[in-house]
């Protein structure tokens, strides 16, 4: 228990750890764990860039068409060599025949072309995905540069 100086620290309450290691005597020298990247990430938000459309519909018409777009975020991206955005998109394919289309789109992202004016998708990352007999849903990161 923190703070009883009877018991000895076995183990810190769920979400902390101690800094003076398992089974010491005294009091626990807890403190809360959060993610070294924590800091970053309030420190430097991520610009927004107004989604594009196309984006969406290009990911659409490699699926036939098919699914429906649930979100789309646009954030500005840029390295030393390239400017553009990385774009979240989360997808649903509803009804077995869009299923199976979502499903072909997914296995097929490493080769697709996306037609996009004046960008690039240079890189896909699949994010999340549920697959049930007649519903797919994605969220896709994609990496879109300038041309």
């Amino acid at each position: 228990m923190i703070g009883d100086l009877a018991t000895p620290c076995d183990r810190p309450p769920a979400g902390w750890g101690c800094t003076r290691g398992l089974g010491h005597d005294g009091p626990c020298a807890a403190h809360q764990l959060r993610p070294l990247w924590a800091p970053l990430l309030a420190a430097t938000p991520l610009p927004r860039a107004e989604p594009s459309a196309d984006v969406p519909a290009a990911l659409m018409h490699q699926a036939g068409g098919h699914g429906r777009l649930l979100w789309h975020n646009s954030f500005n991206w840029s390295s030393n060599n390239f400017d553009g955005t990385r774009d979240e998109i989360a997808l649903e394919f509803f009804g077995p025949e869009a299923a199976a289309a979502g499903e072909q789109m997914i296995d097929n992202l490493r080769q697709a072309i996306f037609n996009l004016s004046g960008r690039i998708v240079t890189d896909v990352k699949i994010g999340y995905h549920s697959r049930l007999p007649s519903r797919t849903i994605v969220l896709l990161e994609l990496i879109i540069v300038k041309d």
